[in-house]
């Protein structure tokens, strides 16, 4: 009869499988963290293409290069991939599915592009297909998937938007927050007049807006008084709502500058709030946040967005405010009714 291993040889393999695993785990993290700035080069490749309303379809080489069909005629752009293995990463990021070498991939974007993906051989590099579905305007996506089918949270929200309050989406993905934005903006247009902000050559899917200004936010951000300006052109439209792609400091403290009547705004940006006490249920906002801004709009995810919280201002006045979060999946919504004290536009 054979004895089986001992304790000393247990412990043993233990340690070498926990240092193989450590050792993985390292290694990922090398990976993940290797040229960022590459890794953002082709992201705004990516985005570029998809946002063209004339490209109709994209070609990734197995060689890395790109293949664009752009107004019925093929264009060859050099290669923005270092290697092979970087084709495979922006696959499994776009459809979330788990890297396996040599399975052929399909997949429906929320950008409005069906992707096909496929090996010739495990060595080999990738081939990727994107072919645009139906028209090149994306429609937006629908508010109550986006709040889990919440009635309640979505009656909360449709109430602040008739009053034109003055909403913040925030997130830390341009797509997730951008597509909540535009849900937003479809739910408020109404038969009002909705002017959109947007970067050059990237738009918002709001097919309601009646019109869309491409503005430069970095120079807005230089240039604080570019924000008045901007305002200036977009008032000589009369607008009921003004949504922005971003929300640079300089634009939120002109658009809360404005005299009363004022259109609605809304902007996409970072999360401004710093949570403390209560589970994460309360926040305190600094002085860079206009007190005009009274509701803010909390979206996670990346490729499938989704309402985390909505937050309210409470009643007060000064430099610093408190918040509460009003989120879908806490009874704090039920405390934040039509009748809460200082539950206006402006504040106080």
């Amino acid at each position: 009869m054979e004895n089986g291993p001992t304790v000393s040889e247990r412990s043993l393999e233990s340690k070498r499988w926990a240092e193989a695993l450590l050792q993985a785990v390292r290694t990922e993290s090398r990976r993940r963290r290797r040229r960022p700035a590459l890794r953002r080069q082709v992201w705004h490749l990516f985005y570029s293409w998809v946002h063209d309303p004339l490209v109709e379809a994209v070609i990734v080489a197995p060689d890395g290069r790109v293949h664009l069909l752009r107004e019925g005629s093929w264009q060859t752009l050099a290669s923005p991939f270092r290697q092979a293995g970087q084709v495979r990463e922006l696959v499994r990021r776009l459809t979330l599915l788990p890297r396996r070498n040599g399975v052929p991939v399909h997949a429906r974007l929320p950008e409005g592009f069906e992707l096909f993906a496929w090996e010739a051989a495990p060595s080999g590099g990738a081939t990727v297909l994107l072919h645009r579905i139906g028209s090149g305007r994306q429609a937006s996506a629908r508010l109550e998937p986006l709040l889990g089918y919440d009635r309640q949270a979505v009656d909360f929200l449709t109430r602040r938007l008739a009053r034109r309050q003055h909403v913040l989406v925030c997130g830390p993905s341009h797509h997730a927050r951008e597509t909540v934005l535009a849900a937003l903006a479809e739910t408020a247009a109404g038969d009002g007049k909705l002017v959109c902000l947007i970067h050059p050559g990237r738009g918002l899917p709001v097919l309601r807006a009646a019109a869309s200004i491409a503005v430069d936010f970095g120079r807005i951000i230089r240039e604080p008084q570019l924000a008045r300006v901007v305002l200036d052109q977009v008032s000589a439209l009369s607008p009921d709502w003004i949504v922005s792609q971003e929300a640079p400091e300089p634009l939120l403290e002109a658009v809360a500058g404005w005299p009363d009547p004022s259109p609605g705004f809304m902007a996409a940006g970072f999360f401004p709030l710093r949570r403390f006490h209560d589970e994460g249920r309360r926040a305190r906002a600094g002085d860079r946040l206009p007190p005009s801004v009274r509701l803010i709009v909390e979206v996670g995810g990346f490729r499938r967005p989704q309402v985390e919280g909505i937050w309210q201002a409470l009643p007060g006045k000064g430099a610093v405010r408190a918040w509460r979060r009003a989120s879908p999946w806490t009874p704090g919504l039920v405390a934040l009714t039509d009748e809460t004290p200082g539950d206006d536009r402006t504040g106080g």
